[in-house]
């Protein structure tokens, strides 16, 4: 039976044990049309709310016309990334299963973060129905995946700190000169 989109994120913040577990959908489709219609509107409550705030957005459709398409795409390389360390922690299924996790593990963000200071609590919830789904769509156990997702929230701090000694090291010649 196929859900409706208020219905999947309904489902996914009360009950995501049992979504991840009865998740039967075939490719990437209908998580890249959900991906993209959260994310849309999350980009348009976010500028919305600088508007009312007096942040300085500069216009709204560059937002809409370079950054949405760029992060809608930007997720399919970032599920690969996740896949790859499922399957280096011996994780079972295939891309499109870790694509549809992390798109949908990721509806806290898409509804909450556009909110700043509540933004935080999404990412965090986000990491929870990422283990939870993980468990689920991947068979693994959850001691392994705890595991799993400690190791990527390394490597995602190593790359931040290479991202922030290049730009310094770049930054610094600059003003050097």
């Amino acid at each position: 039976m196929q859900k409706g989109m208020f219905q999947k994120c309904k489902e996914i913040i009360s009950k995501p044990s049992s979504f991840f577990k009865s998740l039967d959908e075939k490719g990437v489709k209908a998580a890249f049309y959900y991906s993209a219609v959260l994310s849309l509107v999350s980009l348009i409550l976010g500028l919305g709310y600088g508007f009312l705030t007096d942040s300085t957005y500069s216009t709204i459709w560059g937002y809409l016309v370079l950054y949405w398409p760029f992060s809608v795409a930007l997720n399919f390389l970032i599920a690969l990334i996740l896949h790859l360390f499922v399957k280096l922690f011996r994780g079972k299924g295939p891309y499109s299963k870790t694509y549809q996790l992390y798109i949908y593990a990721s509806t806290p963000s898409f509804l909450l973060g556009w909110i700043p200071y509540v933004s935080f609590l999404g990412s965090v919830w986000m990491l929870v129905l990422l283990v939870i789904g993980t468990m689920h769509m991947h068979k693994l156990s959850r001691a392994r995946t705890i595991w799993l997702y400690a190791v990527v929230l390394a490597f995602e701090l190593i790359l931040l700190l290479i991202g922030y000694w290049l730009t310094f090291l770049f930054l610094g010649s600059a003003l050097a000169a």
